[in-house]
């Protein structure tokens, strides 16, 4: 398995590009780890934009592709660590991308091409607190699915 995190807008902020590093670094210890950032549009991330980073480092029929979105599916960490595990024990699936829009979201017709769509919350946030917030998601629940001492009940 590998993961992938794309990123729709550059990070701005020092603080946050900081934190992403850190949580790059430690998902590395899980699997394969890179990331994406693409341009950031003056417009909602395009499908054409999104499939060409999909296709990059690897083959999009293995590619589990779960885009990030206020009206995605939200899940407790336990719900996502199960999640995750069941992405990762199926053989179909070589990489597990994550995607995190540009300022002004998705084009509807590029979250088409995503297996799966997920929340981190009902509320909307900036892109550089997203990309964060994922990041750290992602590895919560893999510290859960690998028994690894970080997250608390």
């Amino acid at each position: 398995m590998k993961l992938v995190f794309i990123k729709g807008s550059k990070l701005v902020s020092p603080p946050f590009k900081q934190a992403a590093a850190d949580y790059l670094a430690r998902l590395q210890a899980f699997f394969p780890t890179s990331e994406i950032i693409l341009k950031s549009p003056d417009q909602p991330l395009n499908p054409s934009d999104l499939q060409r980073a999909i296709h990059r480092g690897g083959e999009p029929a293995s590619s589990f592709v779960i885009c990030l979105d206020d009206k995605g599916h939200t899940h407790t960490t336990g719900q996502l660590a199960n999640k995750l595990a069941g992405i990762i024990d199926n053989p179909q699936w070589k990489r597990l991308v994550f995607v995190v829009g540009s300022p002004f979201g998705f084009d509807q017709s590029a979250k088409q091409l995503a297996n799966d769509q997920w929340s981190l919350a009902r509320g909307t946030y900036p892109g550089d607190l997203a990309w964060v917030m994922t990041l750290e998601q992602v590895y919560r629940a893999l510290t859960v699915v690998k028994g690894v001492p970080y997250h608390h009940e």
